[in-house]
């Protein structure tokens, strides 16, 4: 099979994302593909090829796991390449099996969380029973809810949300306080209680 036929089956979704990285490593012809893109515009955030971006998306981070894991990266591999076929004018139909799987993470919790991918498919999604769609998204706003409690009200970040989850099980915000006098900028602490044990833990956000 060609390069291109490999891309474009993998793009349109008849083959899943592991499957689809044995062959990106191990297929030279893969790479000499990737990185024939002389329509590729400078300073764009693939970078100098599109074979680079997806080996740069694929790599371990501090811990984090690699592209190759996340829904996010997969979203980001796919793109790629769809975007790469676009270039070379190669007619295909894309699946949307990765940006659905995103987008279930993004409209099923409110704005003041920003569950880590891992523990929103390994604690949540894959605890939920078979449903259809659109009863799924009720059934996972539901359980995030249940999961992520408040004393009275949800808290207001200053930046991005960062809600204390300890041994895979997210603490309960109980309330926040304005500290600014201690600091040159806006600052805010957040307080959140262990139910198990009754421990008390904060965050502090500068901004």
């Amino acid at each position: 099979m060609s390069a291109e036929q490999i891309l474009v089956d993998f793009v349109e979704g008849k083959m899943t994302i592991e499957e689809f990285k044995t062959i990106f490593i191990n297929n030279p012809s893969i790479e000499e593909f990737l990185k024939d893109d002389p329509n590729l515009k400078k300073d764009t955030y693939i970078g100098d090829n599109t074979y680079d971006f997806i080996l740069q998306e694929g790599q371990d981070r501090n811990g984090i796991k690699n592209g190759w894991q996340r829904i996010g990266g997969q979203l980001n591999i796919h793109g790629a390449i769809c975007q790469h076929l676009t270039r070379k004018v190669i007619t295909f139909t894309p699946s949307n099996i990765y940006s659905e799987k995103y987008n279930l993470i993004l409209d099923t919790q409110p704005s003041w969380l920003d569950i880590d991918e891992d523990f929103f498919y390994e604690e949540i999604l894959s605890k939920a029973p078979q449903l259809k769609k659109s009863e799924l998204k009720k059934w996972l706003k539901n359980r995030i809810k249940e999961m992520f409690k408040y004393a009275s009200t949800p808290p207001r970040w200053l930046q991005n949300p960062e809600w204390l989850i300890i041994n895979k099980k997210p603490l309960t915000f109980l309330c926040q306080q304005n500290i600014n006098n201690f600091f040159h900028d806006k600052a805010t602490v957040y307080v959140f209680i262990d139910d198990e044990n009754g421990e008390l833990k904060t965050v502090l956000q500068v901004f």
